[in-house]
């Protein structure tokens, strides 16, 4: 069972990075985290937005056509948590 909280090793093993890249990643602001107390912590939908966010990718329709179904699951009242739980089984059944 995936967690929707994750410390800094259990994203490092979600993205595949070492936990030294992902503290490298917190001290250039360059990951979506929060502090609790002396610890990090990090939302999976927060990740998983950043990764989307962070595509390089030559298609640009391909891009433009993620952020329209997006937008328009947002607009329809959908969460951000629906949105990903749909993506997570999406996945699993791929």
């Amino acid at each position: 069972m995936q967690k929707n909280v994750m410390n800094v090793q259990e994203t490092a093993d979600y993205l595949g990075f070492s936990s030294a890249k992902v503290y490298k990643l917190i001290e250039t602001k360059n990951i979506p985290a929060s502090r609790v107390g002396r610890q990090y912590r990090f939302l999976k939908v927060a990740l998983d937005m950043w990764l989307t966010r962070n595509i390089i990718s030559e298609d640009t329709e391909f891009l433009s056509l993620i952020k329209e179904v997006r937008k328009d699951f947002l607009d329809a009242g959908y969460t951000q948590e629906d949105i990903s739980k749909s993506l997570e089984s999406t996945r699993k059944n791929a």
